[in-house]
């Protein structure tokens, strides 16, 4: 299948890119990977005549870090993260994560950015930045910014909250927290996972002071459910095993699920059980023990 044809702009600022996608309105998209876009195109899904590069703004493809964490421009590709002594030092999880983001070729042309604004429900860098409370920068074609967190980002599958006029310009990251760790977990039976699920966990005093249970890929969003959060409060050593069978069939009763090609409604709600009950034990074991 072909592309069909399109007239191409080179954006040269974040302004430049909005004020191109506020003039093309619906014709048009912005363009940096297109690992999505372009297979959306060739199926015929979307007919765009315009396409906006953003591939050379430098603002969308640097990352920085300072006292209140890391942001990662949107043009940003996976594999730049992997590669990236920052993120690599302050972010391990978030990097091991990003490695395991289809394959390299993909990596390589992939965008962050693009990720997130795609809004698949099926996103593991979606996922993992609702675990640790993740926020995107968002710039509008008035100049304006705004700061929006993951939580609430997706609003059904392929919807983004983002207007015609906006486009997401960095992905912020907190930095990591003294006693916390995060982990993340897929299971993968065809070219996308089935569940994901990433676990934030503190502990003091031998008890767990924070815990961010967040599941993707398995139902229309990425949700954090504030019930498992509670339940895994305050749990110690002692109580663990308990608190997470309790977590566990929280998280299997209270998400929305649905039957599709990938299993049944009570197919589902097993694995929800399993893998927040499986994930969560190895965050908060890795604190405890640490």
């Amino acid at each position: 299948m072909l592309v069909p044809s399109f007239e191409m702009h080179v954006a040269k600022s974040v302004e430049d890119a909005i004020k191109l996608r506020s003039e093309f309105g619906d014709d048009s998209s912005f363009y940096a990977g297109g690992t999505e876009l372009l297979l959306v195109m060739k199926l015929g899904l979307t007919d765009l005549a315009h396409l906006i590069d953003i591939k050379h703004v430098e603002e969308l493809s640097s990352i920085s870090i300072d006292e209140s964490g890391v942001r990662i421009g949107a043009a940003v590709t996976y594999r730049e993260i992997e590669n990236n002594p920052i993120l690599k030092s302050d972010h391990p999880e978030f990097v091991q994560m990003i490695s395991g983001v289809a394959n390299l070729r993909v990596r390589s042309v992939g965008t962050l950015g693009g990720n997130l604004a795609f809004a698949d429900p099926a996103s593991d860098p979606a996922t993992f930045l609702l675990a640790v409370k993740g926020e995107l920068e968002i710039g509008s074609v008035n100049g304006k910014r705004r700061l929006v967190p993951m939580a609430g980002f997706q609003t059904g599958p392929y919807q983004p909250d983002l207007a015609e006029n906006e486009m997401i310009v960095s992905i912020r990251l907190p930095r990591n927290l003294a006693g916390g760790i995060v982990v993340h977990e897929r299971m993968k039976l065809k070219e996308r996972p089935n569940i994901t699920v990433a676990v934030f966990a503190a502990v003091a005093n031998d008890k767990v002071t924070e815990a961010r249970v967040a599941i993707g890929s398995i139902g229309l969003v990425p949700i954090c459910i504030p019930e498992v959060n509670k339940s895994l409060e305050g749990a110690s050593r002692a109580t663990l095993s308990e608190r997470l069978r309790q977590a566990a069939e929280i998280a299997s009763t209270e998400i929305t699920l649905f039957d599709d090609a990938n299993g049944s409604v009570d197919y589902k709600r097993h694995l929800v059980k399993h893998f927040v009950e499986k994930v969560a034990r190895r965050a908060i074991e890795a604190v405890l023990l640490n």
